[in-house]
């Protein structure tokens, strides 16, 4: 934005256009504004006055008074060939263009000379005009013309503004500096004011007339940017709250973001206004606040006329609406096209709230159907929903060869480590979350994707350029995806921007923050994780070297929280620590290692002695917050009152909501709030997470339900999944081997014949076996009969863990398919056994651990899962052998480990079923970093907001010797690794509901009301044949009363 563009805005900010609207008809007003002159300083006065005259129930009508008013017109169109479609342009009486629906202001072309004669004609036609702007390119021409405006009687009190650029010297050589060259410029004018006034019989209404686009616009400049930026923030946390604050902030200084945000910026004094609040910065932000808790509607209104506002700046930047839909994310689009200039929601809105979008109108939107009462706006966004999902879908194919590509160039080089291998596979699970639908996996995309690009920039040399941009291209092929999943709605931007208004006004974006130490270690983490400050300084008190040392954990915990979460944050730790115990705690030397931290001696526990140190600090600290959660309370005492008189913002967190620490109101403008997912809150609670099934369930997004019912209905299923499991332990088959010396001096030479679909797959595997020096000296020989032969050495022996960590990754990458076990032969070599996912020739019928009964119902079970396109090429000879082939691993691993299946179906049921904003399953983790942690292993986690459910589930016929034990697990890993957790247990043995004998009526079961005594909650057979379970699921995390109840109407 130029500097006269800013000074325009900066002008309009000053002189607020709905200062001059006069009433209309059906409570509506006008804003009736003259622009008189010519040249591209009135072109911007124009564009800047269709936006700032963007105000709730006011029709917006602009008279330009031009030498050339058809000229002036048709370069105008020119420039924005679209704008006629939503204004009403008329030149000298001519229409030229008709607005497809309600026009957003009218643009009235009229030719005049630039004489006092004309001039006095001009205002006389239009005497209500009461804001005028004048332009020519000549000081000397828009003074003139501003006093023969001056002159002429006005009914009502006007305003003219008049452009001065010269230098101060050559236009009055008189003035010395600005203002007095504002005061001489004006002067003169109104001169010419009063002495006609003088002259005339009466006094008219007040003429008051300004001069502008001389004036430094630096400080506005920084102001406006500030304040832009906490816009964008604000949108960006919006659509991805762990987004980094430092990527955000560079995210703003692109031209097309900075623009957007900037205009919007400027324009929040013209919103305010019309609300009636004249203040600024916290006083305004309060006030307005206020407002739209008296007046919800007004934020409907208001955001209204922050699109149309949107849509003129983007009409006249030369945008044009998009007029087919599948143009979207294509030849390098998103939803806009810098380089075509068109949007696609460039579309009109609802100013009254009546059109919104529910929940059912995105699914019966993938359906075809929308709702007839859906304004334009809403209807875009449900299409450009669906047009992402199809990009997507088309897409799938063109992610996975990329993903290939890269994983194929990492593993043939050896200037790649193996942590970016396994970084890029995270990448890839990530990818498969995210075509679950999950949204939350966007987040850990983003996360893992920055660090693979640090990675390949530190490792790739003479690669790096080629591999980064392939993750350009990866990213950009994604973006369908990850607008589709997040089901963003574009009218909710708008209201957003007027939302956030108090906070863009308030907001210190990386503030400085003082933390008092909490008793509760997550109170510290939080302040952190939700502000990102530049720099926390922590304040406590420690009376003992226990109490040092524990405080040295805990700092080392918010380090690698603070790490792993990807937040840069400067932390230092001031403890005051009585004086008899500082030579005592010197020599404490160990804890104060690579610690920044002061131990500041305290003469006596007093609320004066403590302040008094306080105060010292603060004087020389740039602190803005206070946060004093869970503190020590002389330390919380001190800390307030020090606080006040150096006027740091006090507050503390309760719940996820910030709150003033001093009338324990919600704080009025705080950040937007973060939703922890899992992996956050287990890293916040100091676990370590050693494994997540969840990506690995891909396959299942379809057949969750299937599987499940089949599982579910079929009495003997326990029995029959471990005869699968043993049937495919007998009949594997592996189409590759190759053995483990027992020697570290032993080596030996292999040879592999394998067909050339298998070799493509293989090869990688096998080069990056040998980067860790299991085998050597790789080579491939074409065969005859069109095979190939891999021919390698084989060296000593290794540790099978170590093994089986570094190939279970590129087995199940290069081979999705197939799967891995080790196994030992009588030599005691160790084998790599590589095997399809086939049983073959199963004689069940002599299988001696099957029952009479599980003989007979596998062959109907084999048929349902082959009915259900979860097991392929079933075939049954007549010696009762079978053969058939999974569909998948996920689906193998259900079916053959009886447990699987529930798991499995919770968690989809949480993911695509509920409102979570993060389920996994399968979580592995160690209690803490030490060498002898525990490890424990949790089935499903829900998180929502701050709160979460720790879910156990059990597949089997009976739990009740085990009943207490499993209650008393779920139980603690939540209290102890959740935050706000809820304990559930899903048993598929238990009944929901019994009927009271006398009243007949159904309560819960013995087993549920057990539970429920113990803190659990339990969910049975029920909420597992209804397909209810998401809701019930969602009714616990909300901690509602009847969390089940509406099952058993359902009988």
């Amino acid at each position: 934005m130029t500097d006269f563009s800013l000074s325009c805005c900066r002008f309009f900010a000053e002189h607020m256009p709905c200062d001059y609207r006069i009433p209309a008809k059906d409570n509506m007003y006008k804003l009736p504004l003259l622009l008189i002159g010519y040249g591209s300083r009135l072109d911007t006065i124009l564009q800047k006055a269709i936006t700032h005259g963007q105000l709730p129930d006011t029709i917006l009508e602009i008279t330009v008074a031009t030498p050339n008013a058809s000229g002036t017109a048709q370069s105008l169109l020119d420039r924005a060939p679209t704008l006629g479609d939503f204004a009403e342009v008329i030149c000298q009486d001519e229409t030229l263009s008709t607005p497809h629906s309600n026009a957003f202001c009218q643009l009235r072309f009229e030719q005049v000379t630039l004489e006092a004669t004309s001039i006095h004609a001009l205002l006389q036609r239009h005497s209500t005009a009461s804001y005028l702007l004048i332009s020519t390119g000549n000081d000397e021409q828009n003074q003139a013309l501003a006093s023969a405006c001056a002159q002429v009687p006005a009914a009502q009190k006007r305003m003219i503004a008049f452009v001065q650029k010269k230098p101060e010297a050559e236009a009055f050589p008189q003035a010395h500096n600005a203002y007095d060259y504002v005061s001489v410029c004006c002067k003169r004018v109104l001169s010419l004011i009063q002495n006609r006034q003088q002259d005339a019989d009466s006094v008219d209404a007040p003429v008051e007339v300004y001069s502008f686009g001389f004036e430094n616009t630096q400080n506005y400049r920084h102001h406006t940017e500030e304040i832009a930026l906490n816009l964008h923030y604000a949108y960006a946390k919006a659509q991805n709250a762990r987004r980094p604050v430092d990527k955000i902030i560079q995210e703003f200084h692109e031209p097309y973001n900075y623009l957007a945000n900037l205009e919007a910026a400027v324009h929040i004094c013209a919103k305010l206004a019309c609300c009636g609040i004249r203040s600024t910065g916290k006083e305004a932000a309060i006030q307005f606040r206020q407002l739209l808790v008296r007046s919800p509607e007004l934020l409907d209104k208001l955001a209204a006329v922050e699109h149309r506002r949107w849509m003129m700046e983007k009409l006249l930047a030369g945008y044009r609406p998009l007029s087919d839909i599948s143009r979207i994310y294509t030849a390098g689009a998103t939803t806009h096209s810098k380089a075509e200039k068109w949007h696609c929601c460039l579309v009109p809105c609802d100013e009254t709230g009546r059109s919104y979008l529910l929940a059912s109108d995105w699914e019966n939107a993938e359906k075809g159907v929308l709702r007839e009462d859906l304004d334009e706006l809403d209807r875009m966004t449900l299409l450009i929903h669906n047009q992402c999902g199809r990009c997507a879908g088309a897409n799938q194919g063109a992610v996975q060869d990329l993903i290939q590509a890269i994983r194929s160039t990492l593993t043939e080089h050896a200037c790649f480590s193996h942590a970016t291998q396994q970084i890029l596979e995270e990448v890839a699970g990530s990818i498969i979350q995210m075509q679950q639908k999950k949204a939350s996996a966007c987040a850990l995309y983003e996360k893992q994707l920055s660090a693979l690009k640090k990675c390949i920039s530190q490792e790739g040399g003479l690669l790096q350029e080629f591999l980064l941009l392939q993750l350009r291209t990866l990213d950009s092929t994604l973006a369908p995806l990850k607008e589709y999943i997040s089901r963003k709605d574009y009218k909710l931007q708008d209201r957003l921007l007027v939302e956030q208004i108090p906070f863009a006004l308030t907001h210190r974006c990386r503030p400085s923050l003082v933390k008092l130490i909490s008793d509760r270690e997550l109170d510290d983490i939080f302040a952190l994780w939700q502000l990102e400050p530049s720099q926390v300084t922590f304040w406590g008190i420690a009376e003992s070297a226990a109490e040092l040392s524990r405080l040295r954990e805990r700092a080392d915990r918010s380090a690698r929280f603070l790490q792993n979460m990807g937040i840069s944050v400067c932390q230092s730790w001031n403890l005051m620590v009585p004086k008899h115990l500082m030579a005592s705690l010197f020599k404490q030397a160990d804890l104060l290692t690579d610690w920044d931290c002061t131990l500041v001696p305290l003469a006596e526990r007093t609320e004066q002695a403590v302040c008094a140190i306080l105060k010292d600090w603060l004087t020389e600290t740039e602190a803005v917050y206070l946060e004093v959660t869970g503190a020590d309370p002389l330390l919380l005492c001190s800390a307030i009152r020090t606080a006040q008189e150096h006027g740091l913002s006090v507050f503390y967190v309760r719940n996820g909501q910030f709150y003033n620490q001093l009338n324990a109101e919600e704080l009025q403008f705080p950040a937007p709030r973060k939703n922890m997912t899992v992996r956050e809150m287990m890293a916040s609670r100091g676990a370590v997470l050693s494994n997540l099934d969840s990506s690995n369930l891909a396959d299942l997004s379809v057949h969750y339900k299937m599987l499940w019912e089949i599982a579910r209905t079929t009495p003997l299923w326990s029995e029959l999944s471990t005869a699968l499991q043993g049937a495919h332990f007998r009949t594997r088959r592996p189409y590759f081997q190759f053995v483990l010396l027992d020697t570290p001096e032993s080596a030996v030479k292999k040879t592999l014949y394998t067909n050339r679909l298998t070799a493509v797959g293989l090869l990688p595997t096998l080069r990056e076996i040998e980067k860790y020096g299991f085998i050597s000296d790789i080579e491939t020989t074409n065969e005859l009969n069109g095979g190939i032969s891999i021919t390698y050495t084989s060296l000593g022996k290794v540790n099978p863990d170590t093994m089986h960590h570094y190939l279970q990754k590129f087995v199940e990458v290069y081979q999705p398919s197939s799967y891995f076990t080790f196994s030992t032969n009588w030599e005691g070599k160790l084998y790599l056994n590589i095997y399809d996912l086939c049983v073959t020739d199963y004689a069940y019928n002599m299988d001696t651990h099957l029952s009479t009964e599980a003989k007979a119902a596998l062959p109907n079970l084999l048929q349902r899962l082959q009915d259900a396109g979860l097991i392929h090429q079933y075939t049954k000879n007549y010696a009762c052998s079978i053969s058939f082939r999974y569909h998948s691993r996920a689906v193998m691993d259900c079916i053959q480990k009886a447990g699987s299946i529930l798991e499995a179906y919770i968690y989809f049921s949480a993911l695509l079923e509920a409102d979570f904003d993060d389920v996994e399953t399968g979580i592995s983790f160690l209690h803490n970093t030490s060498e002898n942690s525990a490890e424990n292993e949790i089935d499903v986690i829900c998180t929502k907001g701050l709160s979460s459910l720790f879910i156990s589930a059990k597949f089997t016929r009976t739990l009740t010797e085990k009943f207490n034990y499993v209650l008393y697990e779920i139980s603690l890993l939540s209290e102890h690794f959740g935050i706000n957790a809820k304990p559930v247990l899903v048993a598929s043995c238990f009944h929901q509901f019994e009927t009271d004998e006398s009243t007949g009526k159904k309560i819960y079961s013995h087993e549920v009301r057990l539970a429920l005594r113990r803190g659990v909650y339990l969910v049975g057979q029920e909420c597992l044949r209804k397909n209810v379970l998401g809701q019930v699921l969602e009714n616990i995390l909300e901690d509602r009363e009847d969390w089940c109840d509406f099952v058993s109407d359902l009988d």
